[in-house]
């Protein structure tokens, strides 16, 4: 079943108290300070200018919140010892990308040795949520209807409507820059967990990826742990904002296994119609309605997609059981269909008799 057990992940920019610029080359000993205050749930991130920090793993959101205040707290509190400050945000807002420093850890060194400039133009920070999923072949179905919800979650975090001191006119500019990645965007849909693994064991046989942490979709099945990894949302500014989307994330999720449970499943839509609305997600986020004044779209301005289906004509005007069909027309010419004798010759042989 869909556990209510959850971990929260949460990226953030550090920057100058005074100037508000991020800091590009912070000291090793504040991260050392942080490593012994907060033990294993912070770590650096690919530029030295972030922190990554996550909560353990939670059983309820009451429990989730005090962690995770602890956890921003410490983070805030260690930074202005140092002059600096965490920002909770997606993308800073005049930040220069070229002008950030890779941190010095084989991984990351590898991945900017591979990904070249798409990698160096990282500077963005995310909100990723685990829920706990034990079941493998459990795992793969809620990923494949979990997908139609990813604009949603997306559209209530947008907070990196700025570039390089530019106002992009998107909501989320960070879905712009982390979509030049590959193996990135909606996630792909799998029949079974079997042939998920035969997917992945190709990548790796190739010697395109060493493990799925390489695969960087919206929604995946995390490669460290039996949960399903939300990974679409924008770093939020608020705790209560962060809080709200792990609450709607794992309630949709459990809403998904309740309906399994019940022998149904959530309509799998194609791809190009959630890639639609994850576009306008991060255009838009919570700011227009859905074209053509959709009734059924919420003011994310994701659209509701009805799809046709068989039988829908009849499901709407039933006949009756016991009612016979209508006898078929004819599909004669009409000159060749037999007319009924004209009033007044009908009379005129009744007479006759």
């Amino acid at each position: 079943m869909a556990s209510r057990r959850n971990s929260i992940e949460e990226e953030y920019f550090l920057v100058d108290r005074a100037t508000r610029e991020v800091v590009g080359d912070p000291p090793d000993t504040m991260l050392a300070e942080y490593e012994t205050l907060l033990g294993g749930q912070v770590s650096p991130e690919f530029l030295r200018s972030q922190i990554e920090i996550w909560t353990r793993v939670c059983t309820s959101l009451d429990e989730a919140r005090a962690d995770l205040r602890r956890l921003r707290g410490t983070i805030a509190s260690v930074a202005a010892g140092h002059g600096m400050a965490p920002i909770a945000a997606a993308t800073h807002p005049f930040a220069r990308w070229d002008a950030q420093k890779t941190t010095e850890r084989g991984r990351y060194r590898s991945l900017e040795a591979d990904l070249q400039g798409v990698g160096r133009r990282l500077a963005i920070c995310g909100l990723h949520v685990h829920i706990g999923i034990p079941d493998d072949e459990l795992r793969i179905d809620l990923l494949n209807q979990a997908s139609y919800f990813l604009p949603h979650l997306l559209a209530l975090s947008t907070s990196s409507p700025f570039w390089r001191g530019e106002n992009t006119g998107l909501k989320s500019y960070r879905i712009a820059v982390f979509d030049e990645m590959p193996r990135t965007g909606t996630p792909e849909r799998f029949a079974s967990w079997g042939e998920y693994r035969r997917h992945v064991d190709i990548l790796v046989a190739a010697g395109l990826i060493e493990d799925t942490t390489k695969l960087w979709w919206d929604l995946r099945p995390s490669a460290r742990f039996p949960t399903l990894e939300m990974r679409i949302t924008d770093s939020c500014t608020t705790l209560e904002d962060s809080l709200s989307i792990t609450a709607l994330f794992r309630c949709l999720l459990r809403m998904l296994w309740r309906l399994k449970r019940e022998n149904q499943r959530w309509r799998l839509y194609a791809r190009m119609l959630i890639d639609e609305n994850r576009w306008r997600a991060q255009r838009y986020g919570t700011d227009r309605r859905s074209p053509r004044g959709d009734p059924g779209a919420d003011r994310s301005g994701c659209a509701s997609f009805r799809l046709p289906r068989r039988g829908a004509a009849r499901a709407r005007n039933p006949r009756p059981r016991n009612q016979r069909p209508p006898p078929a027309r004819s599909l004669r010419p009409c000159a060749l269909r037999r007319s009924k004798p004209p009033r007044r010759a009908c009379c005129r042989r009744r007479l006759a008799d």
